[in-house]
């Protein structure tokens, strides 16, 4: 890990992150904010209310059964979902903004995706850019001491 510790950030505050990351706490937020919400936590965290207002009888149903299902699986919830709201149509994204098309979604995914690779990539060409460098530094070091000696045998008898 220590190898692709950043020029700018000292190797001591590095460690710290990275004993950070390992923590139980992190390691979970991680996993959470890695996965997008399923279309039945989004339905229910739009179903809350802020203003004290209670909601219908059919919609806290719908919502407990949705917080049973999410209980059990992620998988399960989604059946849940699709068994009480039917299918979607064809162009639409329920529990998304207006304009998410299906297509716009997976475009968005591939940008992630890509810039996860590209970030990989540069990451690996950053390290290998390193190691090259400390060897041409330790060429030219071994070649000055080179010179050094040559100049010390013609000038020694």
């Amino acid at each position: 890990m220590l190898k692709n510790c950043p020029k700018s950030i000292p190797e001591s505050h590095f460690r710290k992150l990275i004993a950070y990351w390992r923590t139980e706490k992190v390691k979970a937020a991680s996993k959470e904010n890695n996965e997008p919400p399923t279309q039945a936590k989004m339905f229910v965290e739009t179903r809350q209310s802020t203003k004290g207002k209670s909601l219908d009888e059919d919609t806290l149903d719908v919502i407990a059964h949705l917080q049973a299902e999410n209980k059990k699986s992620k998988e399960s919830a989604i059946r849940a979902f699709q068994s009480i709201f039917g299918k979607e149509k064809a162009g639409r994204m329920r529990c998304h903004r207006r304009v998410t098309t299906p297509t716009l979604l997976k475009k968005n995914e591939e940008i992630a995706t890509l810039k996860q690779q590209h970030a990989t990539e540069k990451a690996t060409l950053e390290g290998k850019v390193d190691v090259m460098q400390k060897e041409v530094d330790e060429l030219k070091s071994l070649v000055k001491m080179m010179l050094q000696k040559k100049k010390k045998l013609r000038s020694g008898p």
